[in-house]
C-alpha cells in the first residue's frame, strides 16, 4: 500500500519522500544504519516514534495532547499491547484505509510497520470491503490494487465459452496464482452435471478447449475429504472469490508432487503463506484453516 506524503513527520517515515509504499518503508528502516542517522525534533518525530514503539496500551489522542508530546520517553512509559489485544483492537476498530492508500490510520499503520521491521507477527487490518479491491480511491480516482483473481491467465475464456460461473469450480494452480506464488498456465475446472449435459453434450472424458482444461466426470483424484461427486465439490467444497468458485485448496495440496524444481518452489511459497498466516486475510479467509489444509 502507498503511504500519503506530507509534513508533520511523514517526511521522516518516507525518508524525504524517497520511499512510497509500506514495503519501501519496512525495507529502509530495517537497516540499523538508517535508524542511526535519522534526525528528529518535536515537529517531526510523531510517526517515527510510533513506528519504533509499536502498539501500546493507553495511548492518548494525538490531536488532544499534541504531536510534540509523542516522544520516545512517552511511548517507553506505556505498556506493550499483547498480541491477542492487538488482534482484538484491529478487529473491533476498522481502519479508514483507501484502495491501496494510507491516509487515515497513519499512526496505526506505522505501529504495524514497526512490528514488521522487528520481525514480529503481522495482524490483519479491517476496512471497508469495497475499498480493498473494488473501488478506486475517491480523492484521486486512482485504482491502485486489484483483486488477486485479476492475475489469473485465460480466466475470461470461461465467460466467452458461456460457462455460468456457478456451474464450475477452479482448481489446480489457480490457487497458487491467487496466493501470489506463481502464474497459472491453463485454467483447470471441474464442471457440474448440468453444464456437462447442456454445453458439453454429456461428454464424460477429459476435455481441452483453448486454454481451459475440463476434468473428466467424477475424477477419482478429487475423491478426498468425503466428497461424493463433481456437483458435491462445486456446491459444498468451493467458495466464491472475486466472482469465481475456487475448490478448497487442500484438495490440491493433498496430492501435489514434491519432486520437480517447480514443485519445490511451489511448496516453499505455500509454506511461507501458511507461516505468515496470510490465509487469515481477505479474500483468503473465505476458507477455514482446515479447508486450506493447514491444520498439520
Amino acid at each position: 500500500m502507498e503511504l500519503q506524503s506530507g509534513g508533520g513527520g511523514k517526511e521522516v517515515i518516507l525518508n524525504d519522500y524517497k520511499l512510497k509504499t509500506v514495503g519501501d518503508v519496512v525495507n529502509y528502516w530495517k537497516k540499523e544504519e538508517n535508524r542511526q542517522k535519522v534526525k528528529l525534533d518535536s515537529t517531526n518525530w510523531q510517526y517515527y516514534n510510533t513506528m519504533i514503539a509499536g502498539f501500546k496500551y493507553d495511548i492518548d489522542d494525538h490531536h488532544e495532547i499534541g504531536w510534540h508530546n509523542l516522544t520516545e520517553d512517552y511511548f517507553k512509559k506505556k505498556k506493550d499491547m499483547s498480541d491477542l489485544d492487538i488482534e482484538k483492537f484491529l478487529r473491533n476498530s476498522p481502519v479508514e484505509f483507501d484502495n491501496g492508500f494510507i491516509r487515515h490510520g497513519y499512526h496505526r499503520a506505522c505501529a504495524m510497520i514497526g512490528r514488521l521491521i522487528r520481525g514480529e507477527k503481522y495482524f490483519p487490518f479491517y476496512m471497508l470491503k469495497d475499498n480493498i479491491y473494488n473501488k478506486p480511491r475517491k480523492k484521486d480516482g486512482i485504482h491502485r490494487i486489484y483483486s488477486p483473481v485479476s492475475k489469473l491467465k485465460n480466466i475470461l475464456e470461461l465467460d466467452s465459452m458461456g460457462f455460468p460461473r456457478e456451474d464450475y469450480t477452479l482448481t489446480q494452480s489457480a490457487i497458487l496464482t491467487l496466493m501470489g506464488i506463481r502464474q497459472n498456465d491453463d485454467v483447470d475446472v471441474i464442471v457440474s452435471t448440468a453444464l456437462r449435459d447442456q454445453l458439453l453434450g454429456g461428454e464424460a472424458e477429459h476435455i481441452k478447449k483453448g486454454n481451459v482444461e475440463i476434468f473428466s466426470l467424477n475424477r477419482l483424484k478429487f475423491a478426498y475429504f468425503d466428497a461424493q461427486s463433481d456437483d458435491d465439490l462445486i456446491i459444498n467444497y468451493s467458495k466464491m472469490i472475486g466472482g469465481y468458485n475456487f475448490l478448497q485448496p487442500r484438495f490440491y495440496f493433498a496430492r501435489k508432487n514434491k519432486s520437480s524444481e517447480r514443485d519445490k518452489t511451489d511448496w516453499e511459497g505455500i509454506y511461507n503463506f501458511k507461516v505468515k498466516e496470510l490465509y487469515k486475510g481477505y479474500p483468503f479467509n473465505v476458507f477455514t484453516k482446515e479447508e486450506w489444509g493447514f491444520n498439520e
